[in-house]
């Protein structure tokens, strides 16, 4: 799934689910699979299998994606709170998927920003940068999120989503050079990094082409 080649990693779910058919965490991969390929229905069927074995709140999330994409938002809204809930009641620090698809969801930006930055002082690596640079971003705070999303990048991972949160950032500055350059890097690395942000990433670019003509 991260390298895009979703029918590989759908072959290798179904092997894995004929030998424990019950494991959450195979049935939270699949759902994850089932929302990168946009069967929404899928997602709230396996989604629903998942939560009801254990309580993971990023497959929570991805159960109310599906409800808002199949046009029932107050659904999907009871699963968005659902999950935030389980979120904040956690003591440390966020799991940081989820952190990230609170933020794209415009919930507890503030908390997340000051656990992310709690957390790089016992732990930094890249993927706490990368959380603390978009909870910055989503805040309005856009020249420190440049700051942490270069340290996100430092060590030259090719990683779709870094690349995608470092262009979103600088459309927001305004710099539409480096803005095409990530955003198109992400779309190489990987054209489904996750289930929203490819279509995202490609109106901005068309936006970006249309502004230099």
């Amino acid at each position: 799934m991260r390298s895009g080649r979703l029918r590989g990693a759908a072959r290798q779910l179904a092997i894995a689910r004929s030998i424990l058919p019950n494991d959450y965490r195979i049935l939270a991969a699949e759902t994850h699979l089932a929302a990168l390929q946009n069967d929404w229905r899928r997602v709230i069927e396996l989604g629903d299998r998942t939560i009801a074995l254990v309580l993971d709140p990023l497959t929570v999330g991805l159960v109310g994606e599906a409800y808002t994409a199949r046009g029932d938002p107050e659904k999907a809204e009871e699963y968005f709170r659902t999950m935030e809930v389980a979120v904040t009641g956690q003591p440390g620090a966020f799991h940081r998927a989820t952190g990230l698809f609170m933020l794209d969801h415009g919930r507890s930006a503030a908390e997340i920003e000051s656990k992310a930055r709690h957390e790089l002082a016992t732990r930094p690596d890249i993927y706490g940068h990368d959380l603390l640079a978009w909870a910055l971003h989503k805040r309005g705070k856009h020249v420190e999120a440049r700051a942490e999303i270069a340290r996100a990048l430092r060590m030259g991972t090719r990683d779709a989503l870094l690349f995608y949160h470092a262009g979103m950032i600088e459309r927001a500055l305004g710099d539409s050079r480096r803005a095409t350059y990530f955003l198109e890097r992400a779309m190489a690395v990987n054209p489904t990094f996750d289930p929203i942000h490819p279509r995202a990433a490609r109106a901005v670019l068309d936006s970006l082409k249309r502004e230099t003509k």
